[in-house]
């Protein structure tokens, strides 16, 4: 009797540890382990970090480049007086035309708008050139887009070149008309200057429209 309890016992215990030893083992593999339970670094934080670094734009941002500000105002400096320059080479024009009439329009010759036409011409190249340099000397702190076919920056390059050659041509023609007073050839050479005057009275105002409507 004594063997059968002693075995019966054993198969009870060997019973007793199949059934429990499963739940047991998943139990303790549910626990949380030391590494699991620790928070992650990137968890623990919050995605928007008020209080940390400012990021590479925002400090670009708040410390702009200062060529910016200057070739602002350059620019500005550079449309305003390409405007003038426009409008005084308009004046210019009138004054030249007037003076080709009174001196060769077939009447008597005053020379009434000999000076204030010089005066014009004067004023109008000083201004054309200023505007010339300020474009110039204006900083380019950024890469420039090349641009496909003709926009308004193109039209307006393309009008103050040829606005430059007019301008130098004028001076030494009307010089030259000047230095012929009395010869034959003196009227087609002021004729052709007054031509040229026309010309180059439409380029700058063809370019200051441009400019004005420019979008950089």
């Amino acid at each position: 009797m004594q063997h059968v309890v002693v075995v019966r016992s054993l198969v009870s215990l060997a019973v007793a540890s199949i059934l429990f030893l499963p739940r047991e083992a998943v139990a303790e593999n549910k626990k949380p382990s030391a590494a699991s339970s620790k928070p992650r670094a990137s968890e623990s934080k919050s995605d928007f970090d008020l209080f940390g670094a400012t990021p590479a734009p925002m400090a670009a941002f708040a410390a702009p480049d200062p060529r910016i500000a200057k070739r602002r105002q350059l620019l500005t400096l550079h449309q305003t007086l390409g405007l003038v320059t426009a409008a005084g080479m308009i004046g210019t024009t009138v004054l030249g035309q007037l003076n080709y009439n009174d001196r060769f329009g077939g009447g008597f010759s005053t020379g009434r708008f000999e000076l204030v036409h010089a005066a014009a011409a004067t004023g109008t190249t000083v201004a054309f050139a200023t505007a010339g340099v300020l474009a110039w000397l204006a900083p380019v702190p950024f890469e420039k887009k090349t641009a496909h076919g003709f926009d308004s920056l193109t039209i307006h390059k393309i009008c103050m070149a040829g606005a430059t050659v007019g301008m130098a041509t004028e001076m030494g023609l009307g010089l030259w008309t000047t230095l012929h007073e009395g010869r034959l050839d003196q009227v087609a050479l002021a004729q052709t200057h007054l031509a040229i005057g026309y010309a180059t009275a439409g380029l700058l105002v063809t370019g200051a429209l441009a400019l004005v409507f420019m979008s950089e």
